[in-house]
């Protein structure tokens, strides 16, 4: 497979699957607002236990929010990778 071909697939693929987003607006709405609800949540929870474990040479603590929101924004790509998937599957 020559490498221009493969560009085109891909760019099928991206286009089907934003289309895809655009038109079910409950799975775009769920897949932004479920982070955002696990961080206030998890953060009101564990900003004070993160706060106790300063380690050095920091001389202050990481705020729970920055601590985990890199996570947060890898297990979202994955969700959607993964449902992406199931989908190409289907067809």
């Amino acid at each position: 497979m020559k490498v221009d071909h493969a560009l085109r697939a891909l760019d099928g693929i991206l286009r089907r699957e934003m289309l895809r987003s655009l038109r079910q607006r409950a799975r775009l709405f769920s897949a932004m607002v479920r982070p955002l609800v696990w961080l206030a949540i998890f953060a009101a929870g564990f900003r004070s236990v993160l706060g106790l474990s300063i380690t050095p040479p920091y001389q202050t603590y990481v705020l729970y929010e920055v601590y985990v929101v890199p996570g947060l924004a890898a297990m979202m790509l994955l969700f959607h990778a993964m449902a992406s998937s199931l989908a190409m599957v289907y067809d």
